[in-house]
């Protein structure tokens, strides 16, 4: 009996160092196809492309981080012209602040590559650490997903069963290259046709060229037939502030100034900026905030003539949020002046 109970545990332990051997193995050979060849944007194609465009560039002081917000909305050929800059629009659809924070740390990391000649990053705010639905089991949802990041989501969304899936979901995924060997398959014998200008773009892309008039008409012009959007002088009153700060909020100020700190190390100046009526800013112990106002100050940005769908500026509306954006920068920029004085 008990050569009997020996055996079985012997046979067992030797099950789970096959086991564990294997799981080695391939955690090894993710790792060799890691470093060898992805990028550390390989999930997110647009911002792939932006980056490798990037590399050694020297004429590029000012990078402007985040969403589709940022990519339909920021002309850096039209700020520049405000600002004495010379930008380039970092942005793509669907970031949130997990992938953005993601991508700013992994251009500090190789800040003489890609960073020699930037005085001044500007971030878009997004308290909001979700990942969306439509990239989960996707490269999006997967890349940006490192350790670090996936202890803090378990942390803050423990109560929130559905997000803690998604973390779970993308971080294995991520560990384990998921899809990623398949896919490497497919980028020796296909090439992605694909172009982008951005020598004349820099980065920019409105949906005016990209989608057609024929699908704003269809689409949004029918269903918003008055003159406003709702909710454009909507005005947060004081009692957010009084609210308890959230453990998020918690975690993405103490993100923020981390990251504050890495740029200040490479002589770059990291300003958030926090879009009409997002006053959220309030909460946050944060320096160099670009607020752009409240609804009511800049009713232009909510009028319906100047967007192409629910949530997205056409070209016209991109160029009124590019003034307003450039207006509170220079402004904030000669507050800091003479404060230096």
């Amino acid at each position: 009996m008990d050569q009997t109970v020996t055996g079985l545990r012997c046979q067992i332990l030797a099950f789970l160092f096959k086991c564990l051997l294997l799981l080695a193995l391939v955690l090894l050979f993710n790792t060799v196809i890691r470093s060898q060849f992805l990028h550390f944007s390989w999930g997110n194609a647009l911002i792939a492309k932006k980056v490798d465009y990037l590399q050694d560039r020297k004429d590029y002081n000012m990078l402007v981080i985040g969403s589709s917000y940022i990519y339909r909305h920021f002309i850096p050929s039209h700020f520049d012209m405000l600002t004495d800059s010379n930008s380039f629009n970092l942005g793509a659809p669907g970031i949130r602040f997990m992938e953005g924070s993601y991508l700013l740390d992994k251009l500090l990391d190789d800040s003489d590559r890609y960073l020699s000649s930037v005085e001044n990053i500007l971030f878009l705010a997004q308290v909001n650490l979700t990942i969306p639905d439509n990239h989960l089991h996707t490269d999006r949802g997967v890349y940006w997903m490192d350790l670090s990041r996936f202890i803090s989501g378990v942390k803050y969304f423990y109560n929130d069963l559905n997000e803690l899936r998604k973390y779970f979901i993308s971080f294995f995924q991520n560990v384990f290259l998921y899809r990623v060997r398949s896919n490497l398959i497919g980028m020796f014998y296909y090439e992605d046709d694909i172009v982008f200008d951005f020598q004349k773009t820099s980065g920019y892309k409105n949906l005016d060229d990209e989608s057609g008039q024929e699908f704003r008409n269809i689409h949004f012009r029918k269903n918003y037939t008055k003159e406003y959007r709702p909710g454009y002088d909507y005005a947060y009153t004081e009692e957010l502030g009084e609210e308890p700060v959230s453990n998020v909020e918690l975690y993405y100020e103490s993100t923020v100034k981390s990251l504050e700190a890495r740029c200040a190390e490479k002589g770059i100046k990291l300003h958030l900026i926090f879009t009409a009526n997002d006053v959220q800013h309030r909460r946050l112990n944060l320096d160099n905030i670009i607020y752009m106002g409240d609804g009511s100050e800049i009713p232009e940005l909510f009028r319906v003539s100047n967007y192409f769908d629910k949530w997205h500026l056409n070209t016209q509306g991109a160029e009124l949020f590019t003034d307003r954006l450039a207006l509170v920068y220079n402004r904030n920029s000669e507050n800091l002046k003479r404060i230096d004085e």
